[in-house]
């Protein structure tokens, strides 16, 4: 999926995709992890 069919789907900046792919560690509970995780049909736990 292109970066910018998945900032449409998930809502965001097409920057904040690009920014959370290029980390080498994320934060689970960030609006926008939470949000990318949305629109692939993930869910993601605050319980690890």
């Amino acid at each position: 999926m292109e970066q910018r069919d998945l900032a449409r789907r998930a809502g965001l900046h097409h920057r904040s995709v690009q920014y959370w792919e290029g980390q080498a560690e994320i934060d689970p509970l960030a609006h926008a992890v939470q949000a990318i995780a949305r629109a692939f049909g993930w869910r993601i736990s605050p319980h690890h």
